[in-house]
């Protein structure tokens, strides 16, 4: 065997645990033995008061850095001190689990048997640490503000002023959330029948001298390197402590910055060193590392968030603000974030198929027809409680929104409305009623509409035209508005009284809407996000040819050219992007993402090849992974270099609808294999992959996959000349499973429709969702990775009896019974949109059923419907993110890389000259 040399200086603990994160490197586990084993042993000695034990524990402790090397991140300023720390803690957890779980089997035994070879019994020394283990326990289920800073101040070390400085308040406020922290945890002990004082805590965490370790014992530690076994679920780290082994980590990384003996249980202070208090990330550590971050948000001062209903909500929507205020804002964001342009069709249903929700317009397209915007003001107005209703007039679509008792026009399609004599705005049939009277006066501009244009020019459609339109605002001189697309000519034949209705007459109706899109960015190790100020002519909708006018439309001219006076800093508006996950095999970190990962092995664990392998070749390995993306898919790819084992197979399989069906696409044989997903994933958000694998020696060397996306320019978070304030925020820690589809079977191919989401339907008819009888429903499974936090579901609905409606209604007990949480009532006339949020999901949830159940008396249907179930994201957490910025300032490239270390900051980036946007790029950060 190979002597262990003696503690080298210039090993840094930090680097070893970084080498040993990546692979099992001999020559870090020997230096990290040779440094800290004899340090570890002490700390499980001073809790045990048994040398076996603290032989076992040390042990245990090892195999557990070993495992989770990877999930220490350095914190402070002194990464050394934080990573002794780090492994003093370890150490400790694992040492109060095994004395507890020796002194339930062996109280008296162990006693008897050990006699003089013990400094005291396991038994003995729990009645010291049964306080201090229980005391770990309780601060786990204690708030942070009660957690952290009774945990600086016991296990830390730390005093009030201390405490306040790493808390960022003041020492009077430290002493007062101390008290009432130290209140909260006397009050958890106290149900558990244990009385605790401060003085108690600080008794209970007594040190016995320290012998030395067994002869033998370095050289054991150095083998356990090899050691196939790893902390498993009959392991005392694990059985009643592995939570305690998370806290331990976070703990540690937490308070990187203290004295690492002051973690040690029992620890007495060093009496020439005080502890020095260093600054603490504002975001506490989970432990282990995670395996994602989610709701990734970066933004700029000079761009308003409209990353999802809520904040569109904040950017636009202030207290105080009057109806009419509040119906402003709305025809204003509108007119911001959509242009004029043929819509995207995705065939989820309603008009033509196309995309009438507002938050996906806003960030995923950024244009549409009149249509689609009266259908985004109908949805924006009602979701801040305006009444809003939509009408088909001659050539054209337009929405309008109640207040003060009265309807008014706002039409952000063409970017007008238009104030009456005394101020308020004018409603539709205000508007065909004085057009019609300027007409009854001028029948020859009726009869011969080409004469409207030249008329109206040099001012004069404001001096000789009809009085309703001659406060219009947005009109210029020769009576064009903004985008010069449309004019004053083209409004006074919109509104001449024709239209589509059964009689040739202008009619109300409901532009019906889908609401639930929202931005969610999840990132993992590997995985990169790029959203361009630029496209590559690919959009939505290549298979019907063409595009928008505005993929190469620069903004500011042609059409765009008053997109500048609406804050738009963009270069066009089509932008298109990538998602690329590169998937860390070998290191095992996928593990914590993937939605399975079963019978594999992979070169962390046992040094073999491929990179991740099936580990008992007796049954089949599965690997499935999950892609989901807040920007439509336009294509991809799925890369990966495959290894077959004798004998061995790999089978590839596909699912668009959560994982109720898979598609085989493939079987690949051995090397490099390049897969086009297109097919599959076009138009599509979301989507899962699952290799099936058999066979020894059979696996993957890599994986990888890059999509191409569609994303709107105009919400990115553009920077301007000067300084700009850019803010990072990480949200809920949570993703989301959608079932939205096309209620028209026709699609089918085109896109996923509701059959494939496996409802059960009763009394609805075939094709379209109409109930056949006088009472109907529809009820779709929802099973999600992660606990259910909400349901956020509705639908574009017709009721036209007021008896007709769909009651909106939940399930947690497998359809035993049903909370009706809403009511989509009538009457509607041509429809309405109802959509709710429910929070009432009990703990621990995955499985839900969500139902539609209609009431018949005239005509009951859906013409859209989604549903979102937020859940919290398996082993998500914060991660350092790398936020790379790239424009041109007068055609010089610039750039601006940004570390962000914690979960919400601001930091600046002045651009000396206006800048050319070229690129954001988010990943998570290298340790």
């Amino acid at each position: 065997m190979t002597t262990i040399p003696a503690s080298p200086a210039s090993a840094s603990t930090s680097a070893i645990l970084a080498r040993l994160s990546a692979r099992r490197d001999e020559e870090a586990w020997g230096q990290l033995i040779a440094l800290h084993g004899r340090d570890l042993f002490s700390a499980a000695y001073r809790v045990t008061g048994n040398v076996q034990l603290a032989e076992d524990a040390t042990q245990e402790a090892l195999l557990a850095v070993r495992s989770y090397a990877h999930t220490f991140l350095p914190r402070g300023d002194d990464h050394e001190l934080a990573a002794r720390a780090w492994l003093m803690r370890i150490a400790c957890t694992c040492a109060i689990n095994l004395v507890r779980g020796e002194t339930r089997r062996h109280r008296r035994e162990r006693t008897a048997a050990q006699g003089a070879t013990t400094v005291s019994s396991p038994s003995d020394r729990l009645a010291s640490i049964d306080l201090a283990a229980r005391v770990r326990t309780e601060l786990e289920h204690l708030p942070d503000r009660h957690r952290l800073p009774l945990a600086m101040h016991y296990f830390g070390g730390l005093d009030h002023a201390h405490v306040a400085s790493a808390l960022n308040i003041s020492p009077g406020n430290a002493r007062v959330r101390l008290h009432r922290a130290l209140q909260a945890l006397r009050e958890r002990l106290s149900h558990a029948g244990i009385a605790c004082s401060a003085a108690a805590i600080g008794d209970a965490l007594t040190v016995p001298a320290v012998p030395p370790p067994a002869p033998g014992s370095t050289e054991r530690w150095r083998e356990l390197l090899a050691s196939p076994r790893s902390p498993s679920l009959e392991s005392p780290v694990n059985r009643s402590g592995v939570s305690m082994l998370k806290f331990a980590i976070a703990a540690c990384l937490i308070f990187a910055g203290a004295t690492a003996t002051s973690f040690m249980v029992g620890a007495e202070p060093a009496a020439a060193v005080a502890p020095t208090p260093k600054p603490l990330a504002s975001e506490p550590a989970a432990a282990p590392l995670p395996s994602q971050t989610t709701n990734i948000g970066v933004f700029s001062d000079k761009v308003e968030d409209v990353s999802s209903m809520e904040a569109w909500k904040k950017s636009f929507i202030t207290d105080g603000m009057t109806d009419e205020q509040k119906g402003l804002a709305i025809w204003k964001s509108a007119v911001m974030f959509r242009h004029q342009e043929p819509p995207p069709v995705e065939y989820l249903g309603g008009d033509n198929d196309e995309v009438h929700d507002a938050i996906k317009t806003f960030n995923v397209y950024g244009y549409g027809m009149c249509c689609c915007v009266s259908s985004n003001i109908e949805s924006l107005a009602r979701y801040v409680g305006l009444e809003a209703r939509g009408y088909g007039i001659h050539g054209h679509s337009v929405p309008e929104v109640k207040w003060n008792g009265a309807w008014h026009l706002l039409d952000a399609s063409l970017i007008c409305y238009f104030p009456k004599a005394d101020g308020s705005i004018a409603s539709v049939d205000e508007l065909v009623a004085g057009i019609g009277a300027w007409y009854g006066e001028h029948p020859e501009f009726l009869a011969d509409p080409d004469k409207l244009l030249p008329f109206g020019r040099g001012g004069n459609w404001k001096k000789s035209g009809p009085e309703i339109l001659s406060r219009g605002t947005n009109y210029n001189d020769n009576g064009w508005l903004p985008a010069a697309t449309h004019g004053w000519y083209s409004t006074m034949q919109e509104y001449c009284g024709k239209g589509g209705g059964s009689d040739g007459k202008y009619f109300t109706f409901d532009y019906g809407y889908s609401q639930g899109y929202q931005v969610n960015i999840q990132l993992r190790p590997g995985e990169r996000l790029t959203r361009n100020w630029s496209n590559r002519g690919l959009h939505v909708n290549q298979d019907l040819g063409g595009g928008p006018g505005c993929m190469t439309e620069k903004t500011g001219q042609g059409q765009l050219v008053y997109a500048p006076a609406y804050g738009d800093l963009t270069n066009n508006r089509v932008g298109n992007g990538t998602l690329a996950y590169d998937v860390p095999l070998a290191s095992g970190a996928f593990r914590g993402s993937a939605l399975a990962a079963d019978n594999l092995a992979c070169t962390a664990d046992d040094k073999a090849a491929p990179a991740v392998h099936v580990k008992d070749a007796a049954k089949p390995a599965v690997l499935e992974i999950r892609l989901p993306s807040s920007y439509v898919y336009l294509g991809g790819a799925v890369s990966f270099d495959a290894k077959r084992g004798k004998d061995g197979t790999i089978t590839l399989a596909y699912s668009d609808n959560n994982g109720l069906d898979w598609k085989e696409i493939a079987k690949p044989t051995d090397g490099a294999t390049s897969i086009d997903l297109k097919s599959h994933i076009y138009r599509r958000y979301d989507y899962r992959l699952r290799f099936t694998m058999t066979g020894s020696g059979t696996g993957l060397d890599s994986l990888a996959f890059t999509h191409d996306i569609q994303h709107s320019q105009r919400a990115l978070p553009a920077l301007a000349a000067g300084s700009n304030t850019i803010r990072f925020s990480t949200g809920p820690q949570e993703s989301t499973l959608t079932i939205e589809a096309a209620t028209n079977p026709a699609n089918a191919g085109k896109q996923l429709v509701v059959s494939d989401f496996h409802p059960v339907l009763e009394n609805i008819a075939d094709g379209r969702l109409l109930l056949s009888g006088g009472q109907g429903s529809i009820t779709f499974p929802v099973t999600t990775p992660g606990d259910i936090t909400r349901l956020r579901f509705g639908c574009n609905f017709r009721a036209r009896d007021a008896r007709d409606g769909w009651d909106l209604q939940v399930s947690f007990d497998s359809g035993k019974t049903f909370v009706t949480a809403d009511r989509a009532e009538g009457p509607t006339g041509y429809g309405n949109g109802k959509y709710i949020t429910f929070s009432k999901v009990p703990p621990r949830t995955r499985e839900a059923l969500v139902r539609y159940s209609g009431q018949q008396f005239n005509t009951t249907m859906i013409q859209r419907l989604r549903i979102d179930a937020d859940y919290l994201a398996p082993n998500a957490g914060f991660r350092p993110v790398k936020v790379t910025y790239t424009w041109k300032e007068q055609g010089q490239p610039k750039q601006d890389v940004h570390i962000a270390k914690s979960a919400d900051e601001t930091y600046t980036i002045t651009c000396a000259e206006k800048p050319e946007m070229g690129a954001i790029v988010l990943e998570l950060a290298d340790r």
